[in-house]
């Protein structure tokens, strides 16, 4: 996964503005690649992304700052491979319920 998402930051920082492929390319960085960078596309089930939203949120981030993170790996998840260089996953069904504080 960890090559997908570098593809997806480079395939996605066109259509964003510098702050925010900053704060992208930030949450990969520091969050998406340590906690899923190992797993294989084909691999990645929802648990994976469910243990790391519940993680991220007894660590202290924002109910909207993992919704942020949500929001990335959806796109990263919805990109067509024919988009970016050829890849090809299944795509796992992911819930994010709306997280009151």
């Amino acid at each position: 996964m960890f090559d997908w998402i570098k593809v997806l930051a480079d395939h996605a920082k066109p259509n964003l503005s510098p702050r925010g492929f900053e704060r992208y390319s930030g949450i990969m960085r520091q969050h998406l690649i340590p906690d899923m960078g190992s797993i294989m596309l084909t691999a990645l089930r929802p648990e994976h992304l469910q243990k790391h939203y519940t993680a991220k949120l007894n660590n202290g981030l924002s109910a909207r700052t993992v919704r942020y993170h949500h929001a990335i790996i959806h796109k990263a998840l919805k990109e067509k491979p024919s988009d970016v260089r050829g890849f090809l996953f299944v795509i796992p069904k992911t819930q994010i319920y709306d997280i009151r504080i």
